[in-house]
């Protein structure tokens, strides 16, 4: 989706991995070297690597298998008499950078010199590469992700990873002509949906002082003759805001590039995102104030609409214009999040105002 701008982009990734602290970082940078969102993860990966090597690269204890002259640690006996050789088949613990969080940054850097990316991110993948040479460069797959463990002293190294996985899935995916192609992730609906729900999550959780979560629902069924329940898909929502025990907002991230459907020449909303919505709301019908909320991106025009079930429950459709600036952002989405009780509270206000200038009249006719 084009028009966002590259400041906002920053802002929306940081939120998104939980990493507002950097924000203040942003207020004075020049945009001018990065042009497309992916420079953007591209560039933090880099500044989070660059951060790892000043610190020095996380060591910890490594088992080693080598060939030796010399007897080190424990002796595998099996191997060693299986040898014609006079050397020794030894295993020891050595402490070291040979891990595997070690092991994703250095696969990362090495695609990124090795893909078509500006040569100002190479240049700087070099150097950093420089910082892992007795690290294994080995293929990476899913298991590796799963199995590094992040610690309190390699903690450093949380954002830098997850900013590899989409470097190495959605950034850079694949060869092109002998090299490695590198994509532009606002192409890709799937991931920029994925940072667009993690960004309004977190925004909501630390801009607002209530419950901020998403939930798993069961669906109303019950597998019979040996069904698998398991098959049916997993029902979770993007967003939940409890304000207190009675009220309730629940939030569905939409990222499309059309919000509106076009059928026989009129525009619609996708019905499958209103019964989805529906679901959610029929399961939390205990609430006396419920709201569903349907938050699209601003693309071709900005609209707020609202639907209410009688005596129940209301169902939303509001959009966010990403091209504004930051400041303007930050208050619609609180605004579309507080919109009633904002009213309500302009409400109070012109009562108090009419009541405190009906007690000054009062008050006048009485000296007189």
């Amino acid at each position: 989706m084009s028009g966002i701008p590259i400041r906002n982009i920053y802002y929306m990734i940081l939120y998104a991995f939980d990493k507002v602290k950097h924000l203040d970082q942003i207020e004075d940078k020049s945009f001018e070297n990065v042009s497309i969102a992916s420079e953007v993860m591209v560039e933090l990966f880099l500044n989070e690597v660059g951060n790892i090597c000043r610190k020095g690269i996380y060591r910890d204890y490594n088992r080693v298998t080598e060939e030796s002259l010399f007897i080190k640690g424990k002796l595998d006996i099996k191997s060693t008499i299986l040898k014609s050789k006079s050397t020794s088949t030894i295993i020891y613990d050595d402490f070291n950078g040979n891990n595997d969080i070690n092991k994703i940054i250095k696969y990362t850097l090495n695609r990124i010199i090795f893909s078509n990316v500006k040569q100002e991110f190479k240049n700087r993948a070099k150097l950093y590469y420089s910082y892992f040479n007795k690290v294994d460069l080995i293929e990476l797959s899913d298991d590796i992700y799963r199995t590094c463990l992040l610690n309190r002293i390699n903690s450093n190294y949380e954002f830098a990873i997850k900013l590899s996985v989409y470097i190495n899935k959605k950034i850079i995916p694949d060869n092109h002509k002998g090299k490695l192609k590198f994509y532009d992730i606002l192409d890709d609906e799937e991931t920029m949906s994925t940072i667009y729900e993690q960004f309004l999550r977190n925004f909501y959780k630390i801009h607002t002082d209530y419950d901020v979560s998403r939930k798993n629902y069961n669906w109303f069924l019950k597998p019979l003759e040996g069904s698998d329940y398991s098959l049916l898909p997993k029902m979770e929502t993007d967003i939940e805001i409890e304000i207190n025990k009675d009220y309730k907002i629940i939030i569905d991230a939409k990222y499309y590039k059309e919000a509106l459907n076009s059928r026989y020449s009129a525009k619609k909303f996708a019905s499958n995102n209103i019964y989805q919505m529906n679901t959610y709301l029929v399961h939390n019908l205990r609430y006396n104030k419920l709201r569903g909320i349907l938050l699209y991106p601003c693309v071709t025009e900005e609209f707020h609409q609202y639907f209410e079930k009688k005596n129940s429950y209301t169902i939303e459709f509001h959009t966010i214009d990403l091209s504004q600036r930051w400041n303007e952002i930050s208050q619609n989405l609180i605004s579309i999040v507080w919109l009633k009780w904002r009213l309500a509270f302009s409400l109070m206000i012109v009562y108090i105002i009419i009541t405190l200038k009906f007690i000054e009249y009062s008050c006048y006719y009485v000296i007189i």
